[in-house]
């Protein structure tokens, strides 16, 4: 299987929500499935979030995931909402 590219401009086909405030970071599945086990699993099993499009997301602050995002796609400064 072809691996995807971390194309920051890829289509963005869901959304992980943070905290009780609710902020949020839109994603493309495939790019992070293809970059972590944890989401490959989150977004290809069956699991309910498979097919959910904003996927609650815990133990995890806001930040600190945008960080993550942001060292994924090789981009800084760019709105990830």
């Amino acid at each position: 299987r072809v691996r995807p590219t971390l194309d920051p401009l890829a289509p963005r086909d869901g959304i992980l929500v943070f905290g009780e405030v609710k902020k949020k970071i839109q994603v493309n599945k495939e790019s992070l499935a293809s970059q972590s086990p944890f989401f490959q699993t989150l977004f290809y099993s069956d699991f309910m979030e498979k097919n959910m499009i904003e996927i609650p997301i815990g133990d995890v602050e806001y930040e600190e995931f945008a960080n993550i995002i942001r060292l994924i796609y090789g981009f800084d400064g760019a709105s990830l909402t």
